[in-house]
């Protein structure tokens, strides 16, 4: 009776434990499941938040290449406009033989006419004075292209000196788009195009500076200045009156440029709260 009575104890607690077990197992596959339910979904989140930022960066890079194009469209007006200009003051050159200096007044000189004396301001040359003013002036401007090449970090810095010591925005300009047209992969064209807008920014030429950051920018994505030519973008944009694609601009690089300098990020904080980004 004893035996029975302890045989039938052992089986009672083995079919407990075989119970409990069971329902461990059961609990702990339930748990595992749920995570990896939630990891599944937090993968989604992750690439639909990727896939919205794709997006957003696409359409950003679309709207700047669209300014772009309206802004090169108005400058090829306006240098075909200035390549006029200059075409008839060459013309007006080439056929006195030898170039006028804008800023220096013909001389005067009297022609007898009978009792009257009549003042001309019309220099008086013959042909050989002609000729040969006209070589001195090809034999001098020779000298002066070879003279004027200089290395492209001098280049650049004649520039950087105009602007910051001198305040000499036109001439810093003139020398800056040398530089870009010169030298297009050059470390420096980066930095030339941020340059080179912000002369125009400072002259209140936002329409040209807009074009000099956003080309500065598009072709130069991943150069340190890169966050600078994208600030400065929005702030031209802005002054245009393009607000939203200034704004645009500004979300577009805190995102894409986490580790910009610290200067460009608070300078995006003053911008995004004076023209009230939300």
């Amino acid at each position: 009776m004893r035996s029975f009575w302890l045989f039938s104890f052992i089986l009672s607690t083995s079919i407990t434990m075989i119970f409990y077990n069971g329902s461990a197992n059961a609990q702990s596959g339930n748990a595992m499941q749920a995570t990896q339910v939630r990891q599944g979904e937090r993968i989604d989140q992750l690439e639909n938040e990727i896939r919205r930022l794709t997006g957003q960066n696409e359409a950003l890079i679309h709207k700047i290449d669209k300014i772009s194009k309206t802004l090169k469209s108005v400058t090829d007006q306006l240098t075909s406009a200035t390549k006029k200009e200059d075409q008839k003051s060459d013309n007006v050159q080439e056929a006195i033989g030898f170039d006028l200096d804008p800023q220096e007044k013909p001389r005067k000189t009297i022609l007898s006419a009978g009792e009257n004396q009549v003042e001309s301001t019309t220099p008086v040359i013959n042909k050989s004075d002609s000729r040969r003013l006209a070589i001195q002036t090809k034999k001098s401007d020779s000298y002066s292209e070879v003279r004027q090449e200089v290395p492209p970090e001098k280049l650049y810095k004649q520039a950087q000196d105009l602007i910051l010591k001198s305040q000499k925005f036109s001439q810093a300009q003139a020398i800056l788009n040398k530089f870009i047209q010169k030298y297009k992969t050059h470390p420096l064209t980066p930095n030339a195009y941020y340059w080179l807008g912000r002369t125009h920014f400072v002259m209140n030429d936002f329409q040209n500076a807009a074009f000099a950051f956003a080309e500065g920018f598009k072709k130069f994505r991943k150069s340190e200045k890169a966050p600078a030519n994208l600030l400065n973008l929005g702030m031209a944009l802005a002054s245009l009156g393009s607000k939203k694609e200034a704004c645009e601009a500004w979300t577009q690089l805190t995102k894409s440029y986490p580790k910009a300098p610290a200067s460009v990020k608070r300078r995006v904080g003053r911008e995004q709260r004076r023209e009230k980004c939300t």
